[in-house]
């Protein structure tokens, strides 16, 4: 699988975020949250000179105005950076789910089912279990999956019906149990029957 390093450069994924960033921060709500962020600052110096390390020198005793104006100001610049977060977020599941999409993952009209070839392998097991069952029973023997280890062998019609369409399943049986035709006809007829 190709890395995202190889398949987009840093100029793609750099734009994609500025893209992202750029409608958040136009958003009413994220602006308003940026007026009161930068109006407590601008009434309350003591704000920038705590975050950006300014002044540090001097000592700070903040009042119980400061304190608050702090607070608040943290407040808005968490749900600033919540805004942004979600935005990124949102964007990035909404790539995920064009992605997919376009791989085919959402596509119903396309039934993820066995190649002819390994329906064939599984119908050749299922005509050895038959066969072995008889052997073994004097006659077909039907066992549950709980019964051994040929008991076990009988979860192969699970698998079979699993991958057939539903319209065939009333008659795989019948088309399983036709050994006069070949397991590679048989798995034909299984997976491409024409349902109506």
């Amino acid at each position: 699988m190709e890395s995202l390093e190889k398949k987009f450069d840093d100029d793609f994924l750099y734009r994609m975020r500025d893209e992202v960033l750029q409608k958040v921060e136009e958003s009413e709500g994220f602006q308003e949250l940026s007026r009161e962020a930068d109006a407590l600052s601008k009434q309350f110096p003591v704000i920038t000179d705590l975050l950006e390390g300014t002044h540090m020198e001097e000592a700070h005793e903040l009042n119980k105005e400061e304190r608050q104006a702090f607070r608040k100001y943290v407040e808005f610049h968490s749900r600033i950076m919540e805004i942004s977060e979600f935005a990124h977020y949102y964007r990035g599941h909404g790539d995920c789910i064009q992605h997919l999409n376009r791989c085919g993952f959402f596509d119903e009209r396309k039934e993820k089912r066995l190649s002819v070839r390994d329906m064939t392998e599984l119908i050749q097991i299922h005509d050895t279990y038959k066969s072995l069952n008889n052997a073994l029973f004097g006659g077909e023997q039907i066992l549950g999956l709980e019964r051994g280890y040929i008991g076990a062998l009988g979860r192969i019609y699970k698998v079979i019906d699993d991958n057939i369409p539903e319209c065939m399943q009333p008659g795989s049986i019948e088309i399983l149990a036709d050994t006069s035709i070949e397991p590679e006809q048989r798995a034909k007829m299984l997976l491409q029957g024409k349902c109506i």
